[in-house]
């Protein structure tokens, strides 16, 4: 793998897919620190903030893939993406069980 083409992903993911995620890890990350966590509890929120990024990086990697094979509605296709959409959305609960159990 060349760093150029992984540095290409990189910022397409942080500049042109999240615009809304990194603002929301960016207040997570001050509502953590307000809380004072531990050294630990502070790994876990961190490890749960870069699962998410990976979460909505893998979900835009098969929203691609899936507009790369047809671009007209395709009922199997719109599962698909349905399906990883759910699973971020998933995660992103889970993830904020923990964080709710960390800070209180």
């Amino acid at each position: 793998m060349r760093l150029q083409s992984a540095w290409h992903g990189l910022t397409f993911f942080f500049f042109e897919d999240y615009k809304i995620t990194i603002p929301v890890i960016i207040i997570v990350g001050v509502l953590a620190w307000l809380a004072d966590p531990t050294p630990t509890e502070l790994l876990i929120i961190v490890l749960a903030a870069g699962i998410g990024i990976l979460f909505g990086a893998f979900n835009t990697i098969v929203e691609e893939l899936c507009d790369l094979y047809s671009t007209e509605y395709n009922p199997k296709i719109k599962l698909i993406k349905d399906m990883a959409a759910g699973a971020c959305v998933f995660y992103i609960l889970t993830a904020v069980v923990l964080f709710i159990l960390i800070a209180f």
